[in-house]
């Protein structure tokens, strides 16, 4: 009866430090999973900062402003996605089509500038509407807020 006892001890201790081992192995993969996030999030920035750069010399209209809001990193060969937002909007689709059309330039450029683990096979331009939804939602809840201080009048 004693040695079932001190078993049942070790056993208790044994569960007691592999749940502690859980918990530390818990903690490091989330440090571990925060400091690969940080870097993948560094990475897509700086990319965003050459491709901007790059996009700045090749821009024939020097007077038209043209911002990298986002950019989709591939896969193994994948397509580059790069979401411009342009100023004056109805220059957009010129310039989106201009860059499509320079997408080879494009790409030396980035093979030549920064590194990636994989080169995309294409890098595509598209339009950026995420200011034109801001302005939308702001104007939306405006328009609310003036509603609710008539009803209360």
């Amino acid at each position: 009866m004693l040695s079932a006892t001190f078993r049942g001890n070790n056993l208790s201790a044994a569960v007691c430090g592999f749940k502690k081992f859980l918990r530390l192995f818990a903690v490091v993969g989330c440090l571990w999973l925060s400091a690969f996030n940080k870097m993948k999030e560094r990475k897509k920035f700086e990319t965003i900062r050459k491709i901007s750069e790059i996009i700045y010399k090749l821009n024939p209209k020097k007077n038209i402003l043209l911002t990298v809001v986002d950019l989709k990193l591939p896969r193994k060969g994948g397509v580059m996605k790069v979401y411009l937002s342009v100023f004056p909007e109805k220059e957009i689709k010129d310039i989106i089509d201009y860059l499509n059309k320079k997408q080879k330039t494009i790409k030396d450029e980035i093979r030549k500038n920064i590194y990636l683990r994989y080169l995309p096979s294409k890098v595509v331009f598209y339009p950026s509407f995420e200011f034109k939804l801001a302005e939308r939602v702001l104007k939306l809840i405006d328009e609310s807020t003036k509603k609710e201080k008539g009803a209360e009048n």
